[in-house]
């Protein structure tokens, strides 16, 4: 046929064996990287916003106390109202619309209830305190556990609720026996002053 190229098949065939196995090579790589990026983000830094809020937690009506829960395995920040202070403006604002609802509250600081905090993919705990001061102003005392593979967790890749620890973290955090010592000494540093020269 006059006016259509044609190729060799020769040429098609040898093209196509060298092409082929740097495409399966490249889109090989792809997958393991991403997979890689999946399993073990990268972990972020604690941001100046959440060291505002660990620094100066009673402008926000709560207290925010470390600790570790489930053999040392699952760093928490247990956040609970705190009716030594007045509400934040979040708080207020809540509390306004909730009695707006005609939903009865009892006084700030009290503590009806627990909730666990979950953050998202590439979170730490600290990235909840703003979620946590609305709940506390309601009266929940709220447990944000860093998950596997973010912020302070020492476990290093997570595995998408396929093990029965990491689908039971959430339960396990909240049946979990309060670090009620770590609340305690909170609470007692900042109501009773250690005497003079201790």
């Amino acid at each position: 046929m006059a006016g259509h190229p044609t190729f060799p098949r020769k040429r098609v065939i040898r093209y196509s064996l060298a092409v082929i196995p740097m495409v399966l090579t490249g889109m090989s790589a792809t997958i393991i990287y991403q997979g890689h990026k999946l399993a073990k983000p990268d972990r972020r830094a604690l941001q100046a916003y959440h060291q505002e809020w660990l620094q100066k937690p009673g402008e926000h009506g709560i207290s925010v106390t470390h600790c570790t829960l489930i053999d040392g395995k699952v760093p928490c920040l247990l956040v609970t109202p705190d009716s030594g202070v007045p509400l934040g403006r979040r708080g207020k604002l809540l509390r306004r619309q909730v009695r707006e609802l005609g939903r009865p509250l009892q006084a700030h600081g009290h503590i009806s209830g627990n909730i666990v905090l979950l953050h998202g993919r590439n979170g730490r705990k600290e990235d909840l305190l703003p979620v946590a001061e609305r709940f506390c102003a309601v009266g929940l005392r709220c447990i944000i556990p860093d998950l596997p593979a973010h912020g302070e967790n020492p476990i290093p890749t997570v595995q998408f609720g396929l093990s029965d620890w990491e689908r039971e973290l959430p339960y396990n955090v909240l049946t979990t026996p309060m670090p009620l010592y770590a609340a305690m000494a909170g609470w007692i540093l900042k109501h009773m002053p250690l005497p003079p020269n201790q």
